[in-house]
Order: structure tokens, then sequence, then C-alpha cells
């Protein structure tokens, strides 16, 4: 799985060729604190299915559902961390200062290159 880094959110990458549930992982922030955030069990939301995307909210409004975590993006660069329910590391990722309408994404699906995006796909194929 990898992540793409959005203006005020975390994607997802599923790419696996079975679905996977992150209810469950946690996701931070802080890479000294794997653990700040539990993304909730038991919500059909958290599946993300085979070659799938899953968008969350890094907008500290859980009460909005399980796809909004209780952790928000500083817009002048910081880490993201996911880690699933035994605290094993799935991605982590350090930005700098983000602009206006651009995300940070993998270069391609799953792939190791970072690149800007000035158009950006949340929820669809970096590709």
């Amino acid at each position: 799985m990898t992540s793409a880094i959005l203006m005020t959110g975390v994607e997802i990458y599923n790419a696996t060729d079975e679905a996977v549930d992150v209810g469950g992982y946690y996701i931070t922030d802080d890479l000294e604190v794997y653990d700040e955030w539990q993304i909730p069990t038991g919500d059909a939301a958290t599946i993300i299915p085979a070659g799938g995307y899953l968008v969350l909210f890094a907008d500290e409004e859980p009460e909005q559902g399980a796809l909004h975590v209780n952790i928000k993006l500083s817009g002048g660069g910081e880490a993201i961390g996911l880690y699933n329910a035994d605290g094993v590391t799935i991605d982590e990722y350090t930005f700098g200062e983000q602009v206006t309408d651009v995300s940070e994404g993998r270069e391609t699906d799953g792939a190791l290159t970072w690149v800007n995006f000035v158009v950006p796909t949340p929820g669809a194929t970096n590709n």
C-alpha cells in the first residue's frame, strides 16, 4: 500500500489482489508517535478494494465519519505515517511546504518516486 499527500487528506492505494480493511490501522503526523490516531473499525468505508484507493480526510473532524481522522496536516510541511494494527510500518513520508491546488504523490501507483501533480487525482490512478 502506498499513500499520497493531498491538500487536506491522504490517499491510500491498495496494490494487492485482495480487499484490505484499514479499520484499526494507525495514522499519524508525528513519526515518533505511531499510534496517534486509530482509524475506526467496523465501517465498510474503510475497506479498500483490490487495486483501489481510499481518501482519508486529515481535518481533525472524526465526528464526520470513519474517513475523517483526528490529525491535521501542516501546509508548511511535516510527516505522515500509516501503520497496521500491530504497529508495523505500512508507509511513511516527510513532505515540505505545500502549494495551493498542487498535490504531492507517487509518480505512478505504488512507485517509490514522489512528484507534484498540478492536476490532482484523488481516488484515482496517478498514472
